[in-house]
């Protein structure tokens, strides 16, 4: 019996720092590799062709290039590994991946047979069921940890533990304050003008 499960990932600069294969290959016009394995065979298969013009024989992305000998391999194996690798290491996780969880039942010919000609003919067969067990695949979805009201709200508490105010009282203050400055430069602006209309009537 299968049974399907999804995970979702985030990319960086998430902890799982996971890649879109399949945005990228639908960018890509719908080529190169789909999944983390074939990205890093394509590493392999074009450090390999790039060196010796050949294709190891252990890669598995699709090529049309002559297979390298055993020694032309071991002879390079040094370079290959040199130019490989931080290639490998940029092959990340799949951001979307499907795994199945199964659940292995063995059964006896003699329990599934109603007669002895039915078994005799049957003992030697192996049979193989596969279920799916239902329709719905449960789906696990990482999300960022704080969200962008979930970080506001979290600061605004942070604020409200540690003064002792909340962030409607601060906004509170502001705008009072910013009221009293208001009011004071208009208060300025009416004695200067009070005292240029003295000046001119002395």
């Amino acid at each position: 019996m299968l049974k399907p499960e999804n995970e979702i990932l985030l990319p960086y600069p998430y902890e799982t720092n996971c890649l879109n294969y399949t945005e990228l290959w639908l960018k890509n016009n719908r080529t190169g590799p789909r999944i983390q394995e074939m990205c890093q065979h394509k590493c392999i298969l074009d450090v390999a062709s790039k060196i010796l013009n050949c294709s190891t024989v252990f890669g598995l992305y699709p090529h049309d290039l002559r297979i390298c000998s055993h020694e032309e391999v071991m002879k390079n194996v040094d370079i290959l590994l040199f130019h490989g690798y931080p290639c490998v290491q940029n092959c990340k996780d799949d951001c979307a991946k499907t795994r199945y969880i199964e659940v292995v039942k063995r059964r006896f010919i003699s329990e599934l047979t109603r007669n002895e000609e039915d078994y005799e003919r049957e003992s030697h067969l192996i049979k193989v069921e596969i279920y799916l067990e239902d329709s719905e695949i449960v789906t696990f979805r990482h999300r960022p940890q704080y969200l962008y009201i979930e970080a506001f709200s979290t600061i605004g508490g942070f604020i409200g533990i540690w003064l002792g105010i909340s962030l409607i009282q601060l906004t509170d203050f502001i705008e009072t304050l910013v009221r009293i400055l208001r009011i004071s430069c208009a208060a300025k602006k009416d004695l200067k003008f009070k005292a240029e209309i003295t000046q001119v009537y002395d």
